[in-house]
């Protein structure tokens, strides 16, 4: 679908199943892409996505796996903060990148991972690897969000975008 999602007041929501497109990966990652799904109990709005097969494939600091966009249109410019609700069965599929108008702001480190031993297998915010994730908006108007899997097996629930640095999402 091309479905437009709606920045109000410096905040929008996307659940990550009402993608506006979705590519496959490629080169290593060819055979991975994202997946609707429903098994993982507690997720929001109507499921989620699960980078598939999972085959312990990671891209690293690069764009070559499978690709989640979502358009947004932006009323209000600057930097936005980014949550993603996020679960992996273990530390081997737990990853993504994510970024706007096609460039990546998770590189060099291990992108976005949520696994915590301590935790295990449970869906949670994450808006942090190391320092805090941001992207900036250029000017208003439509942008595209994108997320990209970095290991395969991570799930991704709902995305947050707000310009309010003191936010944070209710715990459930």
């Amino acid at each position: 679908s091309d479905q437009l999602f709606e920045e109000l007041n410096g905040y929008v929501s996307l659940e990550a199943e009402k993608y506006s497109h979705c590519l496959y990966g490629v080169w290593g990652a060819e055979e991975n892409k994202w997946i609707t799904e429903f098994s993982k109990e507690g997720y929001l709005g109507d499921g989620y996505v699960v980078a598939l097969p999972d085959k312990k494939t990671k891209v690293g600091d690069t764009t070559d796996g499978p690709r989640i966009g979502f358009n947004v249109s932006f009323e209000t410019s600057g930097t936005y903060h980014v949550w993603v609700r996020m679960s992996s069965p273990n530390g081997s599929s737990d990853s993504i990148h994510l970024g706007i108008n096609g460039l990546p702001v998770t590189f060099g480190a291990n992108g976005l991972g949520i696994w915590d031993p301590s935790f295990g297998d449970t869906w949670m915010w994450k808006d942090s690897m190391g320092e805090r994730i941001v992207i900036e908006v250029p000017h208003s108007g439509e942008h595209k969000f994108y997320i990209w899997m970095r290991e395969d097996g991570v799930r991704v629930d709902s995305i947050i975008l707000t310009n309010d640095s003191e936010f944070k999402p209710s715990a459930e």
